[in-house]
């Protein structure tokens, strides 16, 4: 899976990340592992190792195959210090009971799924 997801407008609250979780066999996440799971963005700005935020996601059905995080509507991410743009790195964390997967775009933590937020505000 390609790491960047894509580039979403602050104040645009119509701009949804999608991401579709699978297991290492290929299978859909709540196909393979049961549905209940909460699904939560871990949010790095590039290059800082440092944890900057958490976004909390929905599932976009109750059969859970894909999470959907709302990014638009967060302004903790709008672009500062005079930035039209600021580039992310995030891991997707399931969390159900005592059970936890975290991982990004190859499965793990070692990679992140990567984007872009821009500032349409003039």
């Amino acid at each position: 899976m390609d790491p960047f997801i894509g580039t979403f407008a602050v104040d645009d609250n119509v701009n949804t990340m999608k991401l579709t979780p699978r297991t290492d066999a290929g299978a859909s996440w709540g196909t393979a592992m049961g549905t209940g799971w909460t699904a939560e963005l871990l949010v790095y700005k590039a290059g800082v190792s440092t944890l900057y935020t958490t976004l909390t996601g929905s599932w976009e059905t109750a059969a859970e195959l894909a999470c959907l995080f709302t990014i638009g509507t967060v302004t903790l991410l709008a672009p500062t210090g005079g930035k039209t743009s600021q580039d992310y790195e995030a891991l997707l964390r399931l969390t159900k009971v005592s059970s936890e997967f975290t991982g990004g775009p190859a499965g793990d933590a070692r990679s992140k799924y990567k984007f872009t937020v821009t500032d349409v505000e003039p």
